[in-house]
């Protein structure tokens, strides 16, 4: 409606191997119609799992696991350049969520 988009790289989306790398990826065409270093992409995990396909898991370190490996998939097929994430904790140790920011590869800003 706003004419504010990304256009989609079907032939690179269709190379990515991970369900939840693509995923991501897509989700970011979507989203990320800005794409900068001074505006990364931020999500919250359990948000974001709960509405992919994978889902979310009970075990964090599971889904910790699976966001990581995605996020380097998106790494070595030059979608993103690096990322960050923090841990949200409970105590001193459980951890109850995490919070990843996303930043482009000069040839996707």
């Amino acid at each position: 409606m706003a004419m504010t988009y990304r256009s989609y790289d079907y032939q690179l989306g269709m190379e990515i191997s991970s369900p939840l790398a693509g995923y991501i990826y897509k989700r970011m065409v979507q989203c990320w119609t800005q794409a900068s270093k001074n505006n990364p992409y931020t999500f919250k995990l359990i948000s974001f799992l709960e509405k992919s396909p994978r889902g979310l898991t009970a075990r964090m370190s599971e889904n910790l696991r699976a966001i990581r490996t995605a996020l380097d998939v998106l790494i070595k097929r030059d979608v993103i350049e690096t990322y960050g994430g923090s841990k949200i904790l409970q105590g001193k140790q459980k951890v109850i969520n995490a919070e990843y920011t996303l930043y482009p590869t000069p040839t996707r800003e």
